[in-house]
């Protein structure tokens, strides 16, 4: 990352104001349903996955180029769980979804803490969390 580019998204973030990231942390939650649905044998999380481990989990629920920049973030007072993409497919996102199982909410916004207007941010919450 150059400088320059560094200069504008610490600009972006003042003016803005996204909520930092934590990385590559999962919501106890997600840890929770992603541990199931791999007991259940879903078939998005069956695939040679070794681990129970959070991020083995995450990455095999969802790919790239959605899984991108992702963590947990203070969201309605918990946590939620954050991708923020240069682009994303929707298919990884209803896959995603229907791995995890229901009672999740998921919404777009521009503001990601990544890169303040150029990545998406992508923040999916336990239904009854908001």
């Amino acid at each position: 990352m150059t400088n320059t580019t560094a200069e504008h998204i610490a600009a972006a973030r003042r003016l803005l104001k996204p909520s930092p990231v934590d990385y590559h942390r999962l919501p106890v939650w997600l840890q929770k349903r992603l541990q199931q649905a791999r007991r259940e044998g879903h078939g998005g999380l069956r695939r040679g996955i070794a681990s129970n481990r959070g991020a083995a989990l995450v990455e095999a629920a969802m790919p790239s180029p959605t899984l991108d920049h992702w963590g947990k973030i203070d969201w309605c007072g918990a946590s939620a769980f954050v991708v923020e993409p240069y682009t994303y497919d929707q298919q990884h996102i209803d896959d995603f979804l229907e791995i995890i199982g229901p009672g999740v909410e998921y919404e777009f916004s521009p503001n990601s803490w990544h890169f303040p207007g150029r990545s998406l941010r992508i923040v999916f919450w336990e239904s009854q969390q908001c």
